[in-house]
């Protein structure tokens, strides 16, 4: 099974022990996916909670969105389809909501009189 996941791929997990779903990301010859895999796992257990979340409450309650944070490690360390789907629904909204406000933003700085 493979399902596109911003710039990765999700593949089935052959262990039987823990099935699931492993990212598999573009990689070139410098780095090693495993390596890859250990340093975005590694940021992660570090810092993922630092990661503040942009859409307001609110909105992610109304459009059943996930927080940052979970978003975050449900696109890149999922368990089910559900969690990599929900991550990947949560990202594209949340990229579309960002460009909203930069339109906003610009349109608002346009409409404000320009003194001089």
């Amino acid at each position: 099974m493979r399902h596109s996941l911003t710039g990765m791929k999700l593949l089935a997990t052959q262990n039987q022990e823990e099935p699931g779903l492993a990212a598999v990301y573009p990689v070139n010859k410098s780095i090693r996916q495993q390596t890859l895999i250990a340093l975005i796992k590694q940021a992660y257990e570090a810092d993922g909670d630092q990661i503040v979340d942009v859409i307001p409450e609110a909105i992610r309650t109304h459009y059943r969105l996930l927080s940052d944070q979970q978003l975050v490690a449900w696109m890149h360390f999922p368990e089910t389809d559900a969690q990599a789907k929900a991550a990947r629904r949560t990202a594209i909204f949340r990229e579309f909501f960002l460009f909203q406000v930069q339109l906003q933003s610009l349109k608002t700085q346009t409409d404000a009189p320009q003194n001089g």
